[in-house]
């Protein structure tokens, strides 16, 4: 029995749907499906299901007619289907579309549907956890042991990135590429203290990009994560530039010694010298640590 409560009609660029009334048996699934549920997941899919009496959102489904009677495939929602088969449910409401769609825009609406799911904001989710109260809907809200244990560590302070208009810049690196880029910007949030979080408005997220092509302009490169390194090799051989902001910080009770050194590294010889004459100054009793010896050499050197 099928039965339509919406048909919303065929618009230029856009696909004719309609809700329909069908056994969940009579649906034809797709052979290859990229989305995945554990046995656990499904279990409780099953177990909600079963629970509610329906499902809370409907599959999507392309129909076409057989020797005079619409069959319709899942296009988005195997799981569910599935699921409602083994809760037992008679009928289900599908969203349905009768257009032609050729092979190649079927897979295309399988895979939008599975990968345009949108994220959760973590604090967001824990609030809302927190305010169920009662196990058995804890457990019909379907976090697992992992994501629980992850929401333990979230602190509620925290902003929504749903809140923001922002831009979302991807770079890939080569192993070696990586490495470089790691121990520079290790460096550079060394010249920081605390735990922060740094917003760019978009005239400046503009600006970096407009570095990025002068740096990858001026190697004659396009690849962005080799511009980057560029940024960032110049950038390292710049940190002594940071210590003309030193006076202006005197309120900060520690300094990184980047700062002080212009280098995130010394060579292992001055290292060597270094922490043999620290260590004699803090063995003979004149400094009681490695930092108040260094400060001691330094005034040695002053006076």
């Amino acid at each position: 029995m099928e039965e339509a409560i919406l048909d919303k009609g065929q618009a230029s660029g856009t696909v004719s749907t309609k809700l329909v009334q069908i056994d969940p048996r009579k649906l034809r699934l797709r052979e290859l499906n990229a989305r995945y549920m554990t046995h656990e997941q499904f279990q409780l899919l099953v177990a909600n299901v079963r629970r509610d009496g329906c499902l809370s959102s409907v599959p999507f489904a392309f129909g076409v007619k057989e020797a005079g009677e619409w069959v319709y495939e899942v296009l988005s929602g195997n799981h569910r289907t599935k699921a409602a088969i083994a809760a037992g449910l008679d009928e289900i409401w599908v969203m349905v579309t009768h257009d032609p769609l050729t092979e190649e825009q079927k897979i295309a609406i399988q895979l939008s549907h599975h990968a345009i799911t949108g994220q959760d904001d973590p604090a967001t989710l824990r609030k809302l956890y927190e305010q169920v109260g009662t196990v058995d809907l804890k457990v019909y809200c379907g976090l697992d042991d992992r994501t629980l244990e992850l929401l333990e560590k979230v602190s509620p302070i925290a902003f929504s990135e749903a809140a923001l208009e922002a831009k979302t810049l991807t770079m890939y690196f080569l192993p070696d590429e990586l490495e470089r880029a790691q121990t520079i910007i290790e460096g550079l949030l060394k010249q920081v203290s605390g735990d922060r979080t740094w917003l760019l408005r978009h005239a400046e997220y503009d600006s970096w990009l407009d570095l990025m092509a002068a740096a990858g302009g001026s190697k004659g490169v396009s690849n962005a994560a080799t511009s980057l390194m560029v940024l960032l090799d110049v950038f390292s051989r710049h940190l002594d530039d940071l210590q003309e902001y030193l006076p202006a910080r005197r309120d900060r009770e520690y300094f990184p010694l980047a700062a002080v050194f212009g280098a995130d590294r010394i060579p292992a010889a001055t290292a060597k010298l270094l922490t043999a004459a620290l260590s004699r100054l803090v063995d003979s009793g004149k400094a009681p640590n490695p930092l108040k010896a260094l400060e001691l050499l330094a005034k040695d050197a002053i006076d």
